[in-house]
């Protein structure tokens, strides 16, 4: 079953072998119908995670990665969040700490990460897209060589982390697939630049509700909307990529 809903009419499209059937659903709303659909969504995720033993620790197994800016302040998003609410050791942190081999290694020993730092994607060799770390950049091809077995969640608050090539425009060659690909759950990834005024809230709703990512990034990228309305690019470049 399909169910349509948008401002002009809602209806239920029940699809079986022999016809499609068109069953109006004159009470519903699009704004009813994106909650209810996200509703389902997140209890049938919780449901095929089975139990998880966050509730017993307010912080998560989790590393978080920043890099300075050239005019010396750190990104906010690793100190707003993920000092107090990610790791609970925090074995990464930014500047001199956040080398590729200290990520590459914390990564296999921690089930979440949260990176704020500058990111690559390059549009005409997607493969060689990278997250900037303090001794060099950690690429797509090394990502990919890791194969992790409790990957949970990873945010990847640096842009374009989810931006694909040039050349095949639905080609799923980025960042965020490399994550995916290697074990996360669930990927918070971006389109196109991102900001560090609204990075920190983005983050702030995801580790917030770790087992409903994307429903976290749904209800504060609306809530990010209904203030920013007349500025799409403070809000509408975050997505999620998951369950």
């Amino acid at each position: 079953m399909i169910v349509n809903a948008n401002r002009f009419r809602s209806d239920a499209l029940v699809v079986t072998t022999d016809a499609v059937e068109v069953v109006p659903l004159p009470a519903l709303d699009a704004d009813t119908a994106d909650d209810w659909a996200y509703r389902c969504l997140g209890a049938a995720a919780e449901l095929s995670r089975g139990p998880s033993g966050a509730a017993d620790d307010p912080r998560l197994p989790g590393v978080a990665v920043g890099r300075r800016r050239q005019d010396g302040h750190a990104r906010r998003g690793v100190h707003r969040c993920t000092r107090r609410r990610v790791a609970q050791d925090l074995v990464v942190g930014d500047g001199p700490a956040a080398t590729r081999s200290a990520v590459l290694d914390a990564l296999s020993a921690h089930s979440h990460v949260h990176f704020a730092c500058h990111g690559e994607q390059n549009l005409s060799t997607p493969s060689d897209s990278a997250l900037h770390l303090h001794d060099g950049p950690l690429a797509l091809s090394d990502l990919v060589a890791l194969h992790l077995r409790d990957a949970g969640v990873a945010v990847l608050s640096a842009c374009r982390t989810a931006q694909g090539g040039a050349q095949l425009f639905d080609e799923a060659i980025h960042l965020g697939a490399a994550f995916q690909l290697i074990g996360y759950r669930d990927v918070v990834a971006t389109v196109w630049p991102v900001r560090d005024r609204t990075s920190p809230q983005i983050a702030a709703a995801v580790w917030r509700d770790p087992e409903h990512v994307a429903d976290a990034v749904h209800r504060v990228v609306r809530s990010l909307r209904d203030r920013h309305w007349r500025d799409p690019t403070a809000w509408a470049c975050f997505i999620h990529l998951g369950r």
